[in-house]
């Protein structure tokens, strides 16, 4: 009689999550960019939107729409995003720089040194983050740099004959 007791006081107590739990914080879930229909082509337009999980949509604002060819014209492809398998970093170019930025989800903007990523068109670089955000690997057609995204410090180079997969 004790036993049944018990479980059933258990079971009447409702449970919650522990005191120490963290707060749920919306974090990315993709980034997005609309096109806009030119005469026989279709051009990225507009600002970078980031849509979050709860559904809330917000504007990346200082992120270039457009790649950029090696002399810093406007190439007609989207510029590079990257966003952290956790949501809560994205990396891409900056309108106002030009250099890899690297935003924390309701934090801040580290800009990457200047010659972080060697002359090359925008579009043949793909950027692709870490799950916890904390690294950034930049590839341009089969050099990889691999950067540190809370000090922008190269962290390694790896060698031509190896391929990131990410």
């Amino acid at each position: 009689m004790k036993i049944v007791l018990l479980v059933a006081a258990l079971l009447a107590t409702p449970l919650s999550a522990p005191a120490h739990a963290a707060p749920h914080h919306d974090t990315v879930r993709y980034a997005t960019l609309k096109t806009c229909a030119k005469p026989k082509e279709h051009l990225p337009c507009g600002p970078w939107w980031l849509v979050l999980h709860s559904g809330r949509r917000q504007v990346l604002a200082d992120a270039q729409t457009r790649a950029l060819t090696e002399d810093g014209k406007s190439f007609w492809g989207a510029a590079p995003v990257a966003v952290s398998g956790d949501g809560t970093t994205v990396a891409y170019f900056s309108k106002k720089t030009r250099r890899l930025a690297v935003r924390t989800v309701g934090g801040g903007v580290v800009h990457l040194p200047a010659g972080a990523v060697p002359k090359a068109p925008q579009s043949s670089v793909a950027l692709d983050l870490s799950d916890d955000g904390s690294r950034l690997a930049v590839t341009d057609g089969g050099r990889t740099w691999v950067h540190d995204t809370a000090t922008g410090a190269r962290l390694g180079t790896l060698p031509a004959a190896e391929t990131w997969l990410g």
